[in-house]
């Protein structure tokens, strides 16, 4: 074992960390848009000065957080579950190409 994988800070450091982002995100989710540092920390059990030593203001906390969700959202759109690779890279292209998801293809118009 090194000593990186055997530092337990390192890893409630992270775990802080992504707990303040669910927090955050729990919260945007339920109405409140510009959740606050004393909010999330409430939600997530993480003390205020932690989610400072993480990130630098407020408002890179809620960049982080609508980033995550917002890359989940459009993943989902371009590649739906179950999508083969023909499909995903149809999709991919059509939405850098064009700006837009596709449709899903069909067996028509795959030939």
């Amino acid at each position: 074992m090194t000593a990186i994988e055997g530092d337990g800070r390192i890893r409630r450091k992270d775990l802080s960390k992504g707990r303040a982002l669910i927090a955050c995100r729990t919260l945007m989710r339920a109405g409140d848009f510009r959740p606050t540092v004393g909010a999330v920390a409430k939600e997530s059990g993480v003390a205020v000065r932690t989610i400072f030593q993480h990130f630098k203001t407020v408002g890179a906390l809620h960049l982080v957080a609508l980033d995550a969700d917002t890359r989940r959202a459009i993943g989902d759109a371009i590649f739906p579950p179950g999508a083969d690779l023909a499909e995903k890279a149809h999709r991919s292209v059509h939405a850098a190409v064009f700006g837009v998801v596709p449709p899903p293809l069909t067996m028509e118009t795959r030939s």
